[in-house]
């Protein structure tokens, strides 16, 4: 009896083992977590790679950019002297200088009332009339001749004289247009209106007439 039962007794420790490995390796790949393969990068060729453009900070709409580039006056400035005052004459080298003085009222100066030039012009346009009433049509060359005066005067006593006559004739020219003129001048000095001003000892007067 002892020698049928070794065999059997080495058949189940053979057994046994055999289980044993069996549920160590079950237990073993149980608890390991599966490992799956990482999926390749896709290769892109070198002509088909998209280039994001910046982003751009938001536009203030608030702020203004003016490109406006202002460009320095370089208009020449001619200095001369009409009737004995300083002329600075700003404009282009085209037109023609200035013959005849300006009237100049410094902002904070004397300026008589509206009535009283129109007093002081009123004989003095009559007699523009009265020596320009002689000039013939062919001595007229223009469209539209014209007769431009800067008048001085003074005042004294409520009244306003004419003392000083510089003008041109426009647009004529002739004879009879420059004993006109000549007559304008020598009549003009001496002409007198009443006016509500206070004395004054000198005035200067801007006026034109077409003729």
């Amino acid at each position: 009896m002892a020698s049928s039962k070794g065999p059997l007794l080495v058949l189940v420790a053979g057994l046994v083992v055999v289980g044993a490995g069996a549920a160590g390796w079950f237990l073993f790949n149980k608890s390991e977590p599966a490992i799956e393969p990482m999926p390749a990068e896709p290769v892109v060729a070198a002509d088909k790679v998209e280039t994001k453009a910046p982003t751009l900070a938001p536009k203030d709409e608030g702020t203004q950019v003016s490109e406006t580039v202002e460009k320095p006056d370089v208009t020449p400035v001619r200095e001369y002297y009409v009737d004995g005052k300083k002329i600075r004459d700003h404009r282009p080298e085209s037109y023609p200088p200035m013959d005849l003085p300006p009237a100049i009222h410094p902002p904070d100066g004397r300026k008589i009332q509206p009535e009283s030039t129109q007093a002081v012009t009123r004989p003095f346009k009559e007699l523009f009339r009265e020596c320009t009433k002689s000039i013939p049509a062919e001595e007229k060359t223009g469209a539209k001749p014209k007769m431009e005066a800067t008048i001085a005067i003074g005042i004294k006593d409520k009244q306003a004289r004419i003392t000083k006559v510089a003008l041109q004739l426009r647009d004529a020219a002739g004879p009879a247009t420059d004993a006109a003129k000549s007559c304008i001048e020598a009549r003009a000095v001496g002409l007198s209106s009443a006016v509500e001003e206070a004395d004054v000892e000198s005035y200067d007067i801007t006026t034109s007439y077409v003729f």
